[in-house]
């Protein structure tokens, strides 16, 4: 009986979401901490992705089909209820910007080590343990006695492939522009991004263009690339390595998101477009520290003022090696480790006291 204990208290739950609406940008976070909490020798157990997906092979390989959706009604708050309660788990990780109050109550009942990342949906968080990377992150939220805070890039969980690309990256000798919206739906903005290329593309500029898996809208984008594209435009739908793709680049137009934080450890200057409400406050966060320019949120930009922002950016070589460097300061590829050794330490006091 004992041995069962000790081993239910190695494992960690975490708990996320991904789909074309929500992205990869919450599963590949939640994965790449796994992948530092199974070094510190850390079970994991993945809940919220596909249990079949083109991007399976970097999740970690336990993973429970749940059904959990996140839509905070009744049966599904149930479904987070029963598996929370089907063992004694170690630690909880929820990572999920509709993981309110109604979620959040139910891991706090089971008192259970709990680390939560701060998705900046306007909820309170009650964890143990809050993450939020966000550049722009200064305001301290009114926390429980017992609560601490991780707050800024220093915090931010990348791939590991990032911190390896990031210290074999070069300037390149031309001008190469990469563009990512994330993994689902763009919500128009890559319909932005080729308006504007037609306007800046005369320049001789070389464009990789990358698509995640859960993308709705794949055979229509492949057709209009194709249009516009010559030598100059290249597609990468669910590539191997996005590492090796942005770390080809001088320039990136990205969504305000996680790989922002990606492009950011590379030293890669950001034009920013926000495709969600939670990515204003990041957005500007980067602007704000030097690190980008935010064009705005997709509903209300052109195609011709994203041209004239990258022609900006183009045009001015000194300020984009000056935004490198203060996003490869900013952002030194080590967040994952940080994080996983706070986390550890929580799980840890936690088996001392009881």
């Amino acid at each position: 009986m004992a041995g069962r204990v000790i081993r239910a208290r190695k494992q960690v739950l975490l708990a996320t979401g991904a789909g074309p609406e929500l992205g990869l940008g919450h599963l590949t976070r939640c994965s790449a901490l796994a992948a530092q909490l199974r070094k510190r020798d850390l079970e994991c157990w993945l809940v919220g992705a596909p249990v079949k997906s083109d991007f399976s092979s970097s999740l970690p390989p336990r993973r429970i089909e749940a059904g959990l959706v996140w839509d905070r009604t009744r049966a599904d708050l149930g479904r987070f209820e029963k598996l929370l309660a089907s063992q004694s788990w170690g630690g909880v990780v929820v990572d999920h910007p509709n993981a309110g109050f109604e979620y959040q109550k139910l891991v706090l009942e089971t008192k259970t080590p709990w680390l939560q990342f701060d998705c900046e949906s306007g909820s309170d968080l009650l964890a143990n343990l809050v993450v939020n990377a966000n550049p722009g992150c200064e305001e301290q939220r009114e926390m429980r006695p017992e609560q601490r805070l991780l707050l800024g890039p220093q915090f931010a969980i990348l791939r590991p492939e990032f911190s390896l690309a990031r210290a074999k990256r070069k300037e390149g000798m031309g001008l190469h522009l990469a563009i990512s919206f994330g993994g689902g739906d763009d919500r128009g903005a890559m319909d932005l991004a080729l308006q504007a290329l037609v306007e800046i593309l005369p320049l001789g500029l070389t464009v990789t263009i990358i698509a995640g898996p859960a993308h709705p809208g794949i055979p229509l984008l492949r057709d209009r690339v194709k249009r516009i594209s010559g030598r100059s435009v290249s597609l990468e739908v669910n590539p191997p390595s996005v590492s090796d793709l942005l770390s080809q680049a001088d320039l990136v137009l990205l969504a305000g998101g996680t790989m922002t934080f990606e492009a950011a450890a590379l030293g890669l200057p950001m034009a920013l477009i926000a495709i969600a409400g939670n990515q204003v406050k990041q957005s500007q966060g980067w602007e704000r520290l030097g690190a980008a320019n935010f064009l705005g949120e997709v509903e209300a930009l052109t195609g011709e003022a994203v041209a004239a922002s990258l022609q900006e950016l183009i045009d001015d070589q000194p300020r984009r090696r000056a935004m490198s460097e203060v996003g490869s300061v900013s952002c030194d590829g080590n967040g994952g480790a940080r994080v996983a050794d706070a986390f550890l330490k929580l799980i840890s006091q936690h088996r001392e006291k009881t």
